[in-house]
């Protein structure tokens, strides 16, 4: 979709969204881009590694909306879920989710790439417009929202991130300061971190793994890291959760995710629960429609 406004060219935007196996949540993340977002010049590209099979499988659907000119769809076979044990102690989970942003992030060819989930749902039509709108500057990158780090779940540390589920990134910038390892999942034994300050002052994990204390760095954790301490340029990520131009971005979006997660577990109650809200919102979105 392209189009012009105050007589010029609107900066073009892509909406990336991995997906793998997300029941209804993949229909809800399409559908409510496309019935809700009137921002003229945007494209949408999903990154599919559902392997074409499986429990919770949309494939078809994604296939269908190919052909009908309203997604490019991107098949991909890796990020299996596997781990490498590294020489320091630390590991690599080759995560699907982390894997297909990174597909997606080397196909985008516009000027800014939005991230989303599958089972975010666009509620507000201005939502792109209001996020474009909040970078400002030539060392603006992005926008997300940031979590600082924390006790995982009194199992393990967590490392900050920038929460890439829904962020913003300006290409342009990007595409200098971009790292292959931005978007790995990984752990690391507590001895090895080097910031060990960042939970300074916070309640150790009380049931840490039997051979030590480790460190989770969700996906994202890179690209925080090196914005933190590898970023001669200045570069800067806007956050969401304090930005005054989007301190109601909890308006802008629903979300209904973690089914890509679960969907080996179609019965569990998480499932059975979410996927009924998301059955709601389309049945709400398609007659709206």
């Amino acid at each position: 979709m392209t189009g012009f406004r105050g007589g010029q060219m609107s900066k073009s935007a892509s909406i990336l969204i991995p997906t793998r196996r997300a029941f209804e949540a993949i229909e809800l993340t399409v559908e409510s881009i496309l019935a809700r977002t009137w921002y003229d010049n945007f494209r949408i590209i999903v990154c599919d590694n559902s392997h074409g099979e499986g429990v919770g499988n949309r494939f078809e659907y994604l296939k269908e909306h190919e052909r009908n000119g309203a997604i490019r769809l991107i098949e991909s076979t890796g990020g299996d879920g596997s781990w490498e044990m590294r020489p320091d102690g630390s590991s690599l989970n080759r995560y699907g989710h982390g894997e297909n942003l990174k597909i997606l992030l080397r196909a985008c060819e516009t000027d800014y790439a939005m991230l989303l989930s599958s089972g975010v749902e666009i509620l507000k039509t201005d939502w792109l417009d209001i996020l474009l709108g909040m970078l400002k500057t030539n060392k603006d990158l992005g926008a997300a929202r940031f979590k600082p780090a924390a006790n995982h779940f009194d199992t393990t540390w967590k490392a900050p991130v920038w929460w890439p589920n829904t962020m913003l990134l300006n290409m342009t910038l990007y595409r200098k300061f971009m790292a292959e390892d931005d978007w790995d999942l990984s752990t690391i034994p507590v001895d090895a971190f080097p910031h060990k300050h960042l939970f300074e002052g916070q309640a150790p994990p009380k049931n840490p793994d039997p051979e030590g204390p480790t460190v989770f760095c969700d996906t994202g954790y890179n690209l925080w890291r090196r914005l933190e301490y590898e970023n001669p340029e200045g570069y800067r990520m806007v956050n969401l959760d304090t930005n005054p131009s989007a301190l109601e971005w909890q308006r802008m979006f629903g979300f209904y995710i973690g089914l890509d997660r679960n969907s080996h577990r179609p019965e569990h109650q998480f499932v059975v629960t979410q996927r009924a809200s998301i059955r709601n919102r389309l049945r709400i979105l398609r007659c709206q429609n």
